[in-house]
Formats: structure tokens, sequence, C-alpha cells
């Protein structure tokens, strides 16, 4: 049979210990087992106890408790359970796949070299991974979790919580209440859950989702991917060939530096595509922004960027760069028009879909000349502005307003989007997909 020593620290009274039903008191208590495949229990007391486990043998198991009291305690080197009990204590797992439960208190638990499960319970505690795959849950109070070194699992629980994934492939979760996740230097995945969480992927190609609430999300280095989720979000891709997607509310998203790919959802969205979280223009990219529901503002900034409303009446500025302006089958003509406020003829295009111009007999790629017009005034919309002669349907700028209408060829002119007004235009600035 092996022997623990569980040591109490010098110069204080000893530590009871209870190993089954029977209570023992010395400095140096040596506890024997009844069976080799057994763990050794030992409990401590009301007061502040500090059990230490000693073992000659890489195979003994510990069940340590505290019981009441700020409790110390330290496990083996193998496969060990400590529970604090109540009292604001230290718990450090040490070697082996360790459960480590804090309990009621105030708690710092230690994971150790192994994957192991910590467990803050009730109050604020801090719970470390330290080494191997750990999961770590913060449970009730606003806690802090750090994972360490490895592939960790990180949930927080109730309250307002801390947790940083550091090193590894993590995964974070925040549960209620408005937390700060970090991802740290691979590439995580981060759910904010309930409440205004702020979420940093940090480096690496980082998958974070706000969940429900008003979010600030910010991607970091890497090509990250950030879903705002349900309410008021903020995004920032920063760094990368991101994807960002404001999905419910109204959400403002910023692609960042790289090539990024920006989508509103539904609500009044603002979009830019190259702005950074500080406020500059940072590294042009060639980004990809896309309204979604609701009136949204888009602007593409510098680089070759494409800009699509969708549904609701949408600002798009495209900025420096040869900017492309799609208009689908969300452009009505019902009063919902897309502004574009600087197109530049010969630099940039629009692409419009064959379901905006119903009855025309127009091919895909670039609008012809016979099927453009341009016109200083259109008085009425329902007279042919080339006379009443004219059956032939085309796209038609007015001059005096910017507005580009569709007529039909049947007498009926239908306003689609609104440009600037007096721009040299010409056929080649359309293109029909």
């Amino acid at each position: 049979m092996s022997e623990v020593v569980v040591q109490p620290p010098g110069g204080t009274p000893p530590t009871p210990v209870f190993f089954g039903l029977r209570a023992i008191s010395s400095r140096a208590i040596v506890l024997r087992r009844p069976s080799p495949e057994g763990p050794i229990i030992a409990f401590g007391s009301n007061s502040n106890d500090s059990i230490r486990t000693v073992s000659r043998s890489n195979t003994d198991r510990f069940i340590l408790r505290g019981v009441d009291g700020n409790d110390t305690l330290e496990g083996g080197a193998n496969n060990d359970r400590l529970l604090g009990g109540r009292g604001s204590d230290l718990l450090s797992g040490g070697r082996g796949r360790d459960v480590v439960y804090g309990e009621s208190g105030a708690d710092r638990a230690y994971g150790g070299s192994e994957g192991d499960l910590l467990f803050g319970g009730a109050d604020n505690d801090e719970l470390f991974g330290e080494q191997g795959a750990d999961a770590l849950r913060g449970e009730a109070g606003n806690d802090r979790l750090y994972g360490g070194r490895d592939n960790d699992l990180l949930i927080g629980g109730a309250a307002d919580d801390v947790m940083l994934g550091d090193q590894g492939v993590d995964r974070l979760r925040g549960g209620d209440g408005n937390d700060r996740l970090y991802g740290g230097s691979e590439s995580d995945r981060i759910h904010g859950d309930n409440g205004n969480d702020i979420i940093f992927g940090d480096a690496g190609n980082d998958l974070a989702m706000g969940g429900s609430g008003n979010d600030q999300i910010y991607g970091g280095v890497g090509n990250d991917r950030l879903l705002g989720g349900i309410g008021d979000d903020i995004a920032f891709g920063d760094a990368g060939n991101d994807t960002v997607a404001g999905e419910e509310g109204n959400d403002r998203l910023y692609g960042g530096s790289g090539r990024d790919a920006v989508v509103g959802g539904a609500g009044d969205d603002v979009i830019f595509g190259d702005v950074s979280r500080r406020g500059d223009s940072g590294v042009d990219g060639n980004d990809r922004l896309f309204g979604g529901d609701g009136s949204d503002r888009l602007s593409g900034d510098g680089g070759d960027d494409l800009l699509s409303g969708d549904a609701g009446a949408d600002v798009l500025t495209g900025g420096a760069g040869r900017d492309t302006f799609r208009l689908g089958e969300d452009s009505t003509g019902n009063g919902q028009l897309d502004r574009i406020l600087d197109f530049t003829p010969g630099e940039d295009t629009i692409e419009m879909s064959r379901s905006l111009l119903p009855g025309a007999n127009l091919g895909t790629g670039q609008l012809s000349a016979e099927d453009f017009t341009i016109v200083q005034n259109i008085n009425s919309v329902t007279t042919s502005p080339l006379g009443q002669s004219e059956v032939r349907a085309r796209v038609i700028y007015e001059q005096s307003t910017g507005l580009v209408y569709y007529y039909s060829g049947n007498g009926q002119s239908v306003a689609l989007f609104q440009l600037q007004s007096n721009l040299n235009l010409s056929a080649s600035a359309f293109e029909i997909f």
C-alpha cells in the first residue's frame, strides 16, 4: 500500500484530517487507504486549512475537501478531486486530469499540467487552466477565466465575466451578463450569448458571435468572421480579409484593412469598408458591402469595392477606387430609392438586375447605347420622354435631379435610384445581370 503525507503548514496547530469516518490530528499525517485502487480522502476543518499532498507514487488519487474557512488545497501527481467548500480558497490540481470545485467564496483555482475541469461556484472566482486542454466554468459571480496553453473551453455563466483563451484553439461562451471575451493567439470560436458583451478575437482566424444584446466585436489580426446577432452591435473586422455581418438590429460595421465582406442584415445599418476602430481609413481594400433589409448607409472608402444596398432606401458611397454599385430585385421604385452619392463616370459601374426592367428586350452585359437616354426633365411619368410614338424600353437619366428611370415602352416611367445631378453619363456606366 502507498503512503501519502498530508502536511499542515509549519508553526500552526495541526489540521484535522478525516479518512473515512476516523479523525486524525498530527503535524505529519500518514494515511493508508484500505485498497490500492481507492482514492485517499482528506477533509479540512472549520478553520483556514492547508492540505498539501506529498506522494511517493504517481498512481495515488486524492479527494481533498476544504469545508469552512479560507483553505489551500494542493493535489498530487494523479487525477485528483478538490472541493474548496465555504470561504475564499486557493486550489491547485497539480499533475493529472483533475476536477476542481471552488464552491462558495471568492476562490482561485489552478488546473495544473494536464486537461482539467474547473468550476468556480458561487461568488467572484479566478480560474486558471494552465497546461492541457482544460474546461473552465465560472458559474455564479463575476468571474475571471484564463485558459492557458492548449485548446480550452471557457464558459462564463451568470453575471459579468472576463475570459481569455490565451494559447491554443479555444472556445469561449459568455453566458448571461455583460462579458469581456478575448480569444488569444490562435483561431478561436467565441460566443457572447446574452448581455452587452465586448469580444476580441485577437490573433488567428476567429469566429466571433455576439448573440443577444448590444455587443462590440473586434476581429483583430487574421481572416475573421464576425456575427453581431440580435441587438444594435458594433463590429470591426480589423486586419485581414474578414466577413462581418450585423444580422438583426441597427448595427455599425467596419471591415478594416484587407478584402472584407460586410453584410448589414435586418435593421438600419451603417457600413464602412476600410475604416479602422481608430476612425482612420487604414489600408485600402477591395471590399464587398451588403446592406440587407432596412435603410442602410454603406461606405466603401478606398479600393475597388462592391456595394449592394439590398432592400430599403439605402445611401451608398464608394469612395476612392473603381467601385461597383449593385441594384437587385429589392429596388422596386416604390419610393424606397437608393442614393449613390459619389458615382464617377468612366470609373465606377452600376449593375442592374433584369428583374428591374420588366418587358425589356435587354441582354446581359453592358447596356447598349440605343437602350439609354439622357433627358433634362421628365415632366410626367405616364408620357414617353421621347414623344408619344416611342415604344422602345430603355434606361433614362434625368440630369436635373439625378434620378435614373426605367421606361417600359408603354408610356410609363418608374424611378429606380438616384445619382448626382448633371453627370456626363453614358450607357457604358451600366451592366445588366
